[in-house]
């Protein structure tokens, strides 16, 4: 799994899924580490640290105030410019949810929505005790859920007609599996 970047983060602790100071240690960390070049990360203060220890660890290590003063600016100018994505994100997300509401009303399916950074995880329960994920990207949401829903009664259909669950997952690559021509 990737790193998310700084950008991406911020955003996440715009929207509420982070705490925005843990984000900032890790901005000015990320910033002191391509400055200073420190040889060994012994002594480094950790992005969990209270913001106090944190700065006072830095001193220790050689920062200036001014350079502690310019990662702030340099800070405050990079959360300004997430904001916007960041409403963005949210707006998606809420319309998502409303649009998946209206969608399954008074389908009795029940669902679990995992909010990713461009899609989303949504699982929805199917009959025979089963459930299925889908990930939905949050531009194309629209479409594809408009697809994924007669796919899940199409699979409880079938399940209904066989009178067993069916289970899909991804393939085996350790089983030695028959060609057919």
């Amino acid at each position: 799994m990737a790193v998310p970047s700084i950008k991406s983060l911020i955003v996440d602790a715009l929207i509420g899924k982070i705490d925005m100071m843990r984000v900032k240690r890790e901005f000015i960390l990320e910033k002191f580490i391509k400055i200073h070049k420190p040889v060994n990360l012994r002594g480094i203060p950790r992005s969990h640290t209270p913001y106090d220890e944190f700065v006072q660890s830095l001193y220790r290590l050689g920062v200036t105030q001014d350079e502690l003063e310019q990662w702030d600016q340099a800070w405050e100018e990079l959360v300004h410019t997430c904001e916007k994505r960041a409403k963005k994100r949210a707006l998606n997300e809420v319309s998502i949810e409303t649009l998946l509401k209206a969608k399954l009303k008074g389908t009795d399916i029940r669902y679990h929505m995992r909010k990713q950074q461009y899609r989303v995880a949504l699982t929805l329960t199917m009959g025979h005790y089963t459930q299925a994920t889908f990930y939905i990207q949050h531009s194309k949401f629209r479409e594809q859920l408009d697809m994924v829903l007669p796919a899940v009664n199409q699979l409880n259909q079938l399940m209904d007609e066989l009178g067993q669950p069916i289970r899909v997952r991804n393939r085996d690559y350790h089983i030695d599996w028959t060609e057919t021509e």
